[in-house]
């Protein structure tokens, strides 16, 4: 081969059709095959059926699309909050907490709990709350 070539183990996926009826996915990995000079003699490449896995992740695609379409039009505010060690952050809003604070929560993301009601611990104790006990807490506020 004239010029220098580098050449990295890689997976690559492609359909294949299997008859006249039966299509499938498969992974190929290939890897170069080097001489003691470095210089590549040959490819070594493996082939998979990933057709299951690939259905399954294009299943769970669509159900997290379809969740958060729903999470983002109930009519109701809702955040989410991520635990980090002993606290919460606050990762997102769906629309209508976006609505009710005028777009100000989005300025929030990424605020912990204790730092954005730091003089509410009350609150922080319902997020709090709700997370250890798995249950829904309902709370109206001044935004």
């Amino acid at each position: 081969m004239p010029g220098n070539f580098i050449a990295l183990a890689e997976e690559t996926g492609m359909n294949v059709q299997i008859g006249d009826d039966r299509r499938t996915t498969i992974a190929i990995n290939s890897r170069p095959v080097m001489d003691q000079e470095q210089k590549m003699t040959g490819v070594v490449a493996t082939f998979t059926d990933i057709t299951r896995r690939w259905q399954a992740e294009n299943a769970l695609r669509k159900s997290e699309e379809k969740l958060r379409a729903i999470y983002a039009a109930i009519p109701v505010s809702a955040y989410i909050w991520q635990v980090v060690g002993d606290d919460f952050v606050l990762t997102d809003s769906n629309d209508a907490g976006r609505r009710v604070s005028q777009g100000r929560i989005s300025e929030l993301i990424g605020i912990k709990a204790s730092v954005m009601y730091r003089d509410r611990p009350d609150i922080v104790e319902d997020i709090a709350r709700c997370h250890r006990e798995k249950i829904s807490i309902e709370r109206e506020m001044e935004y």
